[in-house]
């Protein structure tokens, strides 16, 4: 497939800045791997007035350009100063001339503008290749100057209008930037409006004949920078430089969505993360709370079983001591009658029986446990 030279002249609004051409890389162009001639080093050409001449610098957009940078933005301020004051100095020559003749013939003389409309003295002009985009850079860059000379010939402007001509490989597609004061020292005007098309006034058809007209100016600049670079041209009347800037947007805008899709996702992850943890978080406050309370009846256990054991014991020795004391009154009788212990209970043993008297004692020793059922009891009541 055969080279393209395209040319483009960039509107206002997405004229590329001069920190672009030789700071900054564009982030939406960098697949480098389609540029044949990819190069980190880049070509800045710059019109010297005095020796007639272009000299060149090599750079690498990497942000350490400022010295260009600045070099370029004074001399875009020299030129658009030196423009502006020509354009009045003429301008108010042209008024005295004009309000003389209107005092002679005694008319009302018009409004004549001495201060220039144009806001921005700036162009810029763009030559990217297409097709096969392998070239010799030594040829690129004299035919990109050459370019330059002719394009400012055929805009009625001298080459010191020129600012810059800025070569790029560093990008998808090797190209050229073009940036140049619009003003013509000669005619003491803008290029622009030399070759701006009036349709104030005019009828449909003539309309119609001027647009063409602009159309076919248009079309000779992209024949000149073809010839100049000896390449092919896009297709007059093509559409497909448009198509394919849709194309591009579209796939910008898809891949924008994926990308929205993609972080809503991990929202939402995160989102299930913060609830999870959350409930983490919840469940090991309940849990504190729980076995505090657990241990808050752990310690009232431990006194209840404390006293019972304190109680338990307080009940045997009682129990003890009280029966110590029945034996004692027993044997006590049993010595005033002379009789041994033994012998006195088998005498008076019906008498002091439980059923006649001891009943009650005798109810109370089976509810006391034996000695040996304490720990048991008190098992039974840590476990209630």
């Amino acid at each position: 497939m055969a080279n393209i030279a395209i040319f483009r002249k960039a509107k206002f609004g997405r004229k590329s800045s001069i920190n672009h051409v030789v700071n900054s890389q564009s982030l939406d162009n960098q697949g480098t791997q389609k540029n044949p001639n990819y190069l980190q080093e880049n070509k800045l050409f710059i019109f010297d007035e005095a020796k007639n001449e272009f000299s060149y610098t090599s750079f690498v957009r990497d942000g350490e350009s400022q010295e260009l940078n600045n070099l370029l933005n004074n001399k875009i301020k020299e030129l658009d100063k030196l423009a502006r004051e020509d354009y009045k100095k003429n301008k108010e020559a042209e008024k005295d001339e004009v309000f003389k003749k209107c005092r002679e013939q005694g008319i009302k003389p018009p409004k004549i503008r001495t201060v220039l409309q144009s806001k921005d003295l700036v162009k810029e002009v763009v030559i990217a290749l297409g097709g096969d985009k392998s070239i010799d850079k030594a040829k690129f860059e004299k035919n990109a100057v050459e370019f330059a000379k002719k394009f400012m010939d055929k805009k009625q402007l001298d080459n010191k209008n020129i600012i810059s001509i800025s070569v790029h490989y560093d990008e998808s597609t090797p190209h050229l930037h073009l940036h140049y004061c619009d003003y013509n020292f000669k005619k003491h005007t803008t290029a622009t409006s030399l070759e701006s098309v009036q349709c104030k006034d005019k009828t449909k058809e003539e309309k119609t004949a001027l647009v063409k007209v602009a159309r076919e100016k248009f079309g000779e600049f992209q024949d000149l920078a073809a010839s100049t670079f000896d390449m092919a041209r896009g297709q007059k009347g093509s559409r497909e430089k448009n198509k394919e800037k849709a194309l591009f947007l579209r796939e910008q805008l898809h891949m924008m969505e994926q990308l929205k899709q993609q972080k809503m996702l991990e929202l939402s992850r995160l989102n299930s993360e913060i609830r999870a943890n959350k409930e983490i978080e919840n469940t090991i406050s309940t849990n504190k709370e729980i076995i505090k309370e657990q241990e808050q009846q752990i310690n009232k256990n431990d006194e209840i079983i404390q006293d019972k054991v304190n109680k338990t014991s307080d009940n045997k020795i009682r129990v003890d001591m009280g029966a110590l004391g029945l034996r004692r009154v027993f044997n006590k009788m049993a010595i005033n009658e002379g009789l041994t212990l033994q012998e006195w209970t088998k005498k008076h043993g019906p008498t002091y029986s439980p059923q006649n008297g001891f009943k009650a004692l005798e109810e109370a020793f089976k509810q006391l446990p034996p000695i040996k059922d304490i720990q048991i009891c008190r098992d039974k009541e840590l476990t209630r």
